[in-house]
Parts: C-alpha cells; sequence; structure tokens
C-alpha cells in the first residue's frame, strides 16, 4: 500500500469553473442572437399587419392583432418562439379560413429575412467557438 501518495484535484476544479463559466456565456450569447433574430421578424410582421380598416374620417384603425405582436422566448424551451400569445385569431388571418383569404404576415416576414437571422446566429456561433477556444 501506498502511505504517501497525494492526488492534485485543484486542476480539475479549476477546469470545471472554468466549463461551468463557459455554457453561461455560450447560453447567454446564443440567447442574445436568438432574440435579435426574432426581434428582426417581429418587427417586419407588425409592418406587414397593415390591413387594418379605413374609416371616413380618414382613421386607419389596425386593430387588435398589430398591437398583440410581441415574442417570448422562455428560457427552458429554447426551441420556441411564442408570438402574440394570448390572441386565438392570429393562424387564421396568416393561414385564411374557408371564408376568408389568407392574408400572411409572420411568414414573409421569416422568408424575407432569413439570411439577416442565419448571419445573426452564425455570429452567435462563432463568437461561442471563439470563447470556448480560449
Amino acid at each position: 500500500m501506498a502511505k504517501g501518495l497525494k492526488i492534485d484535484f485543484s486542476d480539475i476544479r479549476d477546469f470545471e469553473k472554468k466549463l461551468r463559466k463557459e455554457v453561461v456565456e455560450t447560453e447567454n450569447t446564443l440567447k442574445i442572437g436568438l432574440l435579435k433574430a426574432v426581434t428582426l421578424v417581429q418587427r417586419e410582421a407588425v409592418n406587414n399587419t397593415r390591413a387594418g380598416v379605413l374609416y371616413s374620417d380618414g382613421v386607419y384603425e389596425v386593430g387588435n392583432l398589430r398591437r398583440a405582436l410581441t415574442f417570448d422566448v422562455p428560457t427552458s424551451q429554447y426551441g420556441r418562439v411564442f408570438i402574440s400569445k394570448g390572441l386565438d385569431y392570429p393562424k387564421f388571418v396568416e393561414r385564411g379560413t374557408r371564408r376568408m383569404r389568407a392574408k400572411p404576415f409572420l411568414s414573409p416576414a421569416l422568408t424575407n429575412n432569413i439570411s439577416k437571422i442565419k448571419d445573426i446566429l452564425n455570429t452567435a456561433l462563432a463568437k461561442t467557438v471563439t470563447n470556448l477556444k480560449k
């Protein structure tokens, strides 16, 4: 039996602390990138909801849909984005019904910004990879 054997785990503890810090920084970087991308789409979707009612006195009323276009990215569900939470009818406006033609506002906003979204997320990922290489 080796009586005087002493093992130093301080390097492992330091590595664990650094790794935990990097994970938090990575999550924050990716979340910021996701929020930028979602904000970009949300702004254009709001602009696409101009199909309101023009009253005789010249007032243009766009209604609840435009006011309700907010977004939420829950921290527990990174892959999901909720837009216009609490309203039931945006999907009917987007896709139409048998009695109403579709008036897409969200899908064009996403399609028109896909290259910008890729750039935002690629930048966030590149920053993450650079930080991990340190």
